[in-house]
Parts: structure tokens; sequence; C-alpha cells
């Protein structure tokens, strides 16, 4: 309401309507896949790997704590190798 209020009282008001309506009208490429790349395949592949670690691990280690420290190398490792390619192919996208 606040922000209504001052709006009302600027000289600026008229360039500032017409600046937020065409911003909204901008058409652009979707940034999903993009978010997906960036934040959540990296998390996914991190909690699968540790996952599967965890249970092959299970087999040779005894502790639970040793378990968990080696376990969390590999996962640590493919998520960093997955974002390092994916780094990679978007800088080379972008060249083309």
């Amino acid at each position: 309401m606040a922000q209504n209020n001052h709006c009302d009282r600027c000289s600026e008001r008229s360039s500032c309507r017409e600046a937020f309506r065409q911003s909204g009208n901008v058409q652009g490429k979707s940034i999903v896949p993009s978010v997906l790349l960036a934040f959540v395949l990296p998390l996914l592949i991190f909690v699968v790997v540790l996952a599967v670690s965890l249970e092959i691990l299970a087999k040779y280690v005894e502790s639970v704590g040793f378990r968990t420290a080696f376990s969390l190398l590999p996962a640590i490792f493919a998520s960093v190798v997955f974002v390092v390619i994916v780094k990679t192919a978007g800088k080379r996208d972008s060249k083309e």
C-alpha cells in the first residue's frame, strides 16, 4: 500500500508504468532448463552417487562414520565433474 501512495505522487509514474508494461511483454528463452542443469541435476547426482556408495561400502566398511566419509568422496567428485562438463558445454555453445 505504501508503494502505491508513493507512486501516485511521483512525477515519473507514467514512464515507470510503461517500463514495467514493456518488461512484462518481453519474450525470451525459458530459464527452466538452465536452472535444472545448474542446481537440480548436480544435487540429484550427488544424492544418487552418495546412496549408491553407501550401499556398496556397507559390505566392506563396518564403521558408519567411515562409510559416510568414504561415500562423500565419489559423490562430491561426480557432482564436480558434472558441473565442469556442463560449464564446458555451455562455453562451447556460446562460441558457436
